[in-house]
């Protein structure tokens, strides 16, 4: 097979995402959790309960989720150099979540919270910029394989995709934008998460379509192969298969016919 390494490394993306489909799902429940909170005061405690574990559950499957996608990712820069850039980025998206975590666990602090927010949103464009090289690489591998669709695919997701992360990072700015006023900008911030959660799950089911697609066609055979040259046949095949010179008979005598003396 083809570009090996590319087929396993999409497979491990593809298996990654619908792991991240699953957490994306669980956490928009979560989110409604959160905002019946404020509906229903009554169930309260219940339903905080609820959006505990329910987060808890999704942040295990998120991070499967990223450990499958990585190593898909790392796996596929073996046959694309495309790959490498998109995993470059992956990693500085790792390194600024982490240090937004640090500074969330500083919200008491006057600037913890900002500073938090904006490494937010700094890596949301850096997993922008790693899934638009992973198109690219995905892209690079139809061309290999001859595959107009998947090229073609690729630059119509390109755009879609790129326009719904620019949508998910405005609604994060916004809701960070709206939750400074402290009014009733805690509901218009948790309306504007939903929007994004909302964004986040089409976005998903696109990528996945392409995936699954990328998918298919790197374990199909190659649409452009040289064809097959026609085997040499070896000297003693030849030699077996050539045909004696055929004799040509010559053409028999026939006998005139013997005139009987008449009497």
């Amino acid at each position: 097979m083809e570009l090996q390494n590319g087929y396993k490394g999409i497979k491990k993306i593809f298996t990654g995402e619908i792991l991240q489909l699953v957490a994306a799902l669980l956490m928009f429940l979560s989110t409604l959790f959160a905002v019946a909170i404020v509906v229903i005061p009554a169930a309260a405690g219940l339903l905080a309960l609820a959006v505990l574990g329910v987060t808890i559950i999704s942040g295990l499957i998120a991070l499967i989720g990223l450990i499958f996608y990585y190593v898909g990712v790392g796996t596929a820069a073996k046959d694309s150099s495309k790959f490498k850039v998109a995993l470059i980025f992956l990693l500085v998206g790792i390194l600024l979540s982490i240090v937004g975590t640090i500074f969330g666990v500083l919200t008491k602090l006057s600037w913890g919270g900002l500073v938090e927010s904006i490494v937010g949103i700094i890596s949301s464009v850096m997993q922008l910029c790693a899934l638009v090289f992973v198109i690219g690489g995905i892209q690079e591998f139809a061309e290999q394989k001859g595959d107009l669709k998947v090229q073609g695919m690729c630059k119509t997701y390109r755009i879609l995709l790129l326009i719904f992360y620019i949508l998910i990072i405005l609604a994060d700015v916004l809701g960070f934008v709206f939750g400074l006023v402290n009014v009733v900008a805690a509901i218009v911030a948790s309306a504007i998460s939903l929007i994004a959660s909302l964004l986040s799950i089409v976005q998903y089911f696109l990528y996945l379509a392409l995936l699954a697609r990328a998918k298919q066609m790197l374990a199909a055979p190659s649409a452009i192969q040289a064809a097959p040259a026609q085997e040499q046949p070896s000297p003693v095949e030849e030699l077996a298969s050539e045909e004696e010179p055929a004799i040509e008979e010559e053409p028999a005598i026939q006998e005139e016919p013997k005139n009987e003396d008449k009497e």
